[in-house]
């Protein structure tokens, strides 16, 4: 796989799983909104707690201790009847309740989620980035294949017009040579032929020049018999 195909299907894993978080936000939304409902009932309840307009839990009855100020030593111990309390502040309870703790794990896992979206989120400019660089490098790689394609064809035609020419050429001499011999021997032939025909000539001019002396009564050296 190359490094486009590669970062491709990155981008595509990363979207997947954006779409995947969502369901996490949506409830992590929710349960954001129910806690913070639950946190204001809690706030109006303690503040109604506070102002004494709630009444105080229910609690048994306990024997107040002696004053031992106010009796002396020996007296008889007096037991005063039991008198209502006093409203108390309610403390807290000691564990929270089980949709409570149940909530705030939610809560934790929603926002790992948003963490984790918000991570792959700032991720999304530099894989664009990194995305469009490899882009720009892909389409001058291309473009320089085309370059040289383009290059390798016109070298390649002008090869094949080289080793045509000289085909040519190898051909044009071997026909001029051809007609070069021929014509030698054409010549050779025009040029015997010349050489008879003179002799020729020459022996039938010697043989009339004769025949003119013997019949002027001239002999061969010119003289006259």
């Amino acid at each position: 796989m190359d490094a486009l195909s590669q970062f491709l299907a990155n981008i595509d894993s990363t979207q997947r799983r954006d779409h995947a978080d969502r369901e996490f936000i949506v409830k992590y939304q929710k349960l954001a909104d129910a806690k913070a409902a639950a946190d204001a009932r809690a706030r109006a309840a303690e503040k109604v707690s506070a102002a004494g307009l709630l009444p105080p839990p229910p609690q048994e009855d306990v024997e107040k201790p002696p004053d031992r100020t106010a009796t002396p030593v020996g007296a008889f111990f007096y037991r005063s009847p039991s008198s209502p309390k006093s409203p108390s502040v309610t403390s807290p309870p000691a564990s929270e309740p089980a949709a409570t703790l149940t909530l705030r794990q939610q809560l934790a896992d929603a926002q790992r989620a948003r963490t984790s979206l918000e991570k792959a989120n700032a991720q999304i400019p530099n894989l664009l980035a990194t995305q469009n660089a490899q882009t720009r490098q892909i389409q001058l790689a291309e473009k320089e294949i085309a370059s040289l394609r383009r290059k390798l064809r016109d070298r390649e035609d002008e090869i094949r017009e080289k080793q045509k020419l000289a085909s040519d050429v190898q051909d044009e001499m071997i026909s001029l040579g051809l007609q070069l011999s021929v014509a030698e021997q054409k010549a050779e032939k025009l040029e015997g032929e010349n050489r008879a025909l003179v002799e020729r000539w020459m022996k039938e001019m010697g043989g009339r020049a004769e025949k003119m002396n013997r019949d002027m009564g001239f002999d061969e050296d010119g003289k006259r018999t």
